[in-house]
Formats: structure tokens, sequence, C-alpha cells
């Protein structure tokens, strides 16, 4: 069945129907994620306390990988190359839950579990989904921190979420320039006091990172070698997923909480009114960790509807025609960003991108 939205009239309708049905509106929508426990009710409260799809119990990486395993599992979950164009990835649905479970294994060792938080600094790379999606296995609350804040910001939200796991990559490249993220954490935690106790970092490549021999964690030297299973922990629909921080500018960036079942299904919704997405799409989402628009898409909807997605490391405009090489070279047919991307698609020229 199609739920794409051709015109206004019907987002007028539909906006009508939610506001003043939104119990009813809501109730089909439940069997978008695969539950361990149905929902005793839909709603429960009024605004702003409400709660959604109360005492219905699912975890969010089971809903990304798991449950597609029986038809899927040699499908692509995700494409992944960078900016140059010099590496490529296919990360099946198999390859997915195998590398999410080895990840969630480690976590555990390190002592994260239901309701913790877990910081991370990453960038566009597979280990990103990795351990979002390992996180969320563990029934841990996901927090993704923007490689390009300062020192000061990041120590402030260490701090203000409490995670005492810190999950980095040692670096990145972006428009050409090599960014140490193993470097700048290291400046974060030697010169501002934070909750965080263990660091767990991604080598890429060649390991020029300093290594804390009481704090630091390598993964390749703690990744299991063999096969391992976690098993995925329930939580309550209205229990906290992810925060996402405000840009603070009416103060201090606050952080903002999002539900493991309303949030979800809400994101799942909209983007089947948007873009109706099929098996036969692949989803291109031109975004930074650290916003929004990444995990939206790249957690909770894309693996949770079990379609391809590419993952893209590095600057859209670091080669004229960049954009539409990745578009070609995957086929891809949903691209969803920010008009960041666009106007840096126009400062190009007028030649194709």
């Amino acid at each position: 069945m199609s739920w794409k939205i051709y015109s206004l009239d019907q987002i007028k309708a539909l906006a009508k129907f939610s506001m003043e049905n939104p119990e009813a509106f809501w109730r089909d929508k439940a069997n978008y994620v695969s539950w361990f426990r149905q929902p005793e009710k839909i709603l429960e409260g009024e605004p702003p306390y409400e709660k959604w799809f109360v005492g219905g119990t699912l975890n969010i990486s089971y809903n990304a990988i798991d449950r597609h395993l029986p038809d899927k599992k040699d499908k692509v979950a995700f494409y992944w190359t960078n900016e140059r164009l010099d590496s490529f990835k296919s990360i099946s649905f198999q390859d997915l839950y195998q590398e999410v479970n080895k990840a969630a294994y480690v976590l555990s060792e390190l002592g994260v579990k239901k309701g913790d938080t877990v910081s991370m600094l990453m960038p566009n790379i597979p280990e990103a989904v990795y351990f979002s999606l390992a996180t969320h296995r563990l029934g841990a609350i996901l927090i993704i921190h923007y490689v390009g804040l300062s020192e000061e910001t990041v120590a402030y939200r260490f701090n203000d979420c409490g995670s005492k796991v810190l999950i980095v990559a040692s670096k990145t490249f972006r428009n050409g320039n090599e960014i140490r993220i193993k470097d700048f954490v290291d400046k974060v935690l030697e010169s501002h006091t934070t909750p965080i106790q263990k660091v767990l970092t991604v080598p890429r490549g060649y390991s020029d990172f300093n290594v804390n021999g009481k704090r630091d964690v390598v993964y390749d030297d703690v990744k299991p070698k063999g096969k391992v299973y976690v098993k995925p922990v329930e939580v309550e629909a209205n229990e906290p997923a992810t925060v996402y921080y405000t840009s603070g500018t009416t103060g201090r960036p606050k952080g903002l909480y999002h539900s493991n079942g309303g949030y979800v299904i809400a994101l799942n919704w909209a983007f089947k009114a948007i873009f109706n997405p099929t098996e036969n799409d692949v989803w291109w989402t031109v975004s930074e960790l650290g916003w929004p628009v990444w995990p939206m898409a790249n957690l909770y909807t894309i693996p949770v509807m079990g379609i391809p997605g590419v993952l893209f490391e590095g600057y859209v405009g670091y080669k004229r025609d960049l954009f539409s090489r990745v578009i070609e070279r995957y086929n891809v047919s949903l691209v969803w960003s920010s008009t960041t991307t666009l106007y840096t698609l126009k400062s190009l020229g007028e030649l194709p991108v």
C-alpha cells in the first residue's frame, strides 16, 4: 500500500485527523516495528506529558537487523565509500548482524548496560552504525557528538549526559584534510574533568595515536575473532533511546530525549509519507554524524525499513562530479539532506555535478 502524500489537501486532512483523533491515527502505525510485548495503550496522558505505545517493549537493534535476517540476510544493508572514491564496502544484513553483535559484546565487557549513556565521536563509516546499533542492542542511550565542536562544548556535553564510555575513530578525512579525532579527544579529557572512564578507539589505517593504558581500549585488540551473540534487551517504548543537543542559542545546549518506540514509529511513518520507499530503492542521506539527520535516517529508518543505505565519508563538494558519481555507482534513488548540500553543489558552478 502506498503511503505517499501527493497534495496539500491530503496533508491538511491528515493533520486535522491526527490532531482530533491522535490515538486512532497512530494505532495502525504500531505495526511498523516488531514488538516483544504489544502495547497496552496507544496513548496515555495529555501534552506535553503524554506517553505513546505504553507497555510495549521492543529493541531498535532487533528491528534494524534481526527481524530482516530470514528474508534479507544476503541483501545489502549499507554501502560505504569516501570522498576520494578509493575504497568501497558493501555490508549485508548478515554482516551487519555479526558486526553489531561483536560491538555489543565489547561494550558489555566495558560495563555498558541498560539505561547507561554511551557517547560517540565518529565519521560516517560502517563502525558508526555498528556501535550505534550495539548501544541500542544493550538497551543503552546513544549520544552522538559532532566532530567539529569545540573542546569546551564537548566537555560540557560529556558532563551533561554522564557517559562513562566514549567511542571514537582515530581519524577521518574531509575536503582532503586529515582530522585527528582521537588526538582531539585526548586534549578534551586532559584539560577538563569529565565522567569518561573508557575510550574505545576504532583505528583507521596506520595506528598513529596515543594509547592511555588505563583509559584507552583499541577495538582491534578486543574485537571477538569468532561469532558472538548478544541478546537484544527489551526496553519499554517510552524509555529514552537517544539524546540530541540543541544549538544553545538561548543559553546552554539542552539535551532532548527521544524514545525507543514513538520516535522510531513516527520517523518511519513520516518517510513512508514523503518517499514511500521500496526494496528497490537506495537511500543516501548526506549528513555529518552529530546532526539529527544522520541517525534519523541511518539508524531509525533505513535499516528498520530494511532497504539499502549509502554511508559517505567526507565532503560532497570535494570534487565537482563527486555527488553524481556516488549516485551513479550505487543507483541512488532517494536523497535526503539539508539545504547546505544544495548550496555546496551550487557553489561548484553550472557544469554538471
